[in-house]
């Protein structure tokens, strides 16, 4: 299953989140919605690990 990650769309962002200068980063197997983090950094590591897991399934 792919897994990909996205910058979360600003627009959808409270306006507490925009003030506060918050980058939210998801995370997508598929097209559910496995996870969200606030630096790429920690998106990426679990989408590796989610990577790994699949692998040994």
């Amino acid at each position: 299953m792919k897994i990909i990650i996205k910058q979360h769309d600003k627009e959808r962002m409270s306006r507490e989140f925009k003030g506060a200068g918050v980058d939210l980063w998801e995370v997508y197997q598929g097209e559910v919605l496995v996870g969200v983090y606030q630096s790429e950094d920690e998106a990426i590591k679990y989408k590796e690990s989610l990577e790994e897991r699949t692998k040994e399934s």
